[in-house]
């Protein structure tokens, strides 16, 4: 089952498409025309939207890969590939529910997601990085960041978003954010050593390499602790790919 039971309050949503991207407007929770363009939220898509399937938490459209054959001179044949892709949009009207400050929805909306959207990880993940960059961009009158981090960690969020997957969901957004967004991130979100410890005692090593990395940035001084740390849960675990990777990362510090 992947259909969302959306509260009623937010079942009349208006997309809107045009050179910004892709848009979202709820009208029945802001009849005040005037600020449509700060309430809409914003997000870009890799799809040429055809319709959007709110209750399911995805934009259906056609995506298109470049083929071409690229000839021995100068010369190019472009063939283009085109196929129906998807996109999840649950991110997007989260973030417009956040920017109305209308946490109680945004809760219940959470609250769904996670029992039945396919794509709920990529969903909370694109409002985590869409708030970074926003308020990086100061799109908004407010700062959406804090919001959004409380939407994630009080109440029943809490319990579909458990520390260990909240710690994934981070990394992953760091790791998409280029590193000057990552002082509006952290420590806000969390500390990255404290993450970076509590991904070895989960035995989550990946997201822990992560956070060795981004760790690093910011205490140069303990790198040498937690690469051995690393290297000794990886050794444990017999996590042979994972040690090349050290090993590599190692040889290019010294």
């Amino acid at each position: 089952k992947t259909r969302i039971n959306l509260p009623s309050a937010v079942l009349f949503t208006v997309w809107i498409c045009d050179s910004s991207g892709l848009r979202l407007w709820l009208p029945a929770l802001d009849d005040n025309g005037d600020v449509l363009n700060t309430r809409c939220a914003h997000f870009d898509l890799e799809v040429y939207p055809m319709s959007v399937l709110q209750s399911h938490g995805v934009v259906v459209g056609l995506g298109q890969r470049d083929n071409g054959i690229q000839g021995l001179q100068d010369w190019y044949w472009p063939c283009y590939q085109v196929s129906v892709r998807v996109q999840p949009s649950t991110h997007g009207l989260l973030r417009w529910l956040v920017q109305a400050d209308r946490m109680d929805l945004a809760a219940d909306v959470l609250l769904q997601s996670s029992q039945h959207l396919a794509f709920f990880r990529e969903s909370v993940e694109l409002l985590l990085y869409s708030a970074v960059e926003s308020d990086y961009r100061q799109e908004c009158e407010i700062s959406i960041l804090p919001r959004v981090l409380n939407l994630l960690r009080k109440g029943k969020s809490t319990i579909v978003i458990p520390a260990q997957a909240f710690a994934s969901i981070v990394a992953a957004c760091a790791r998409k954010l280029e590193q000057s967004r990552w002082d509006l991130l952290f420590p806000r979100v969390g500390k990255p050593e404290q993450f970076f410890n509590d991904c070895i005692y989960y035995g989550d090593l990946r997201t822990a390499a992560g956070f060795c990395l981004i760790a690093d940035h910011y205490n140069p001084e303990n790198s040498r602790q937690r690469m051995t740390a690393l290297r000794k849960s990886a050794e444990k675990n017999n996590d042979i790919l994972l040690l090349n990777e050290i090993n590599h990362y190692a040889q290019i510090r010294l």
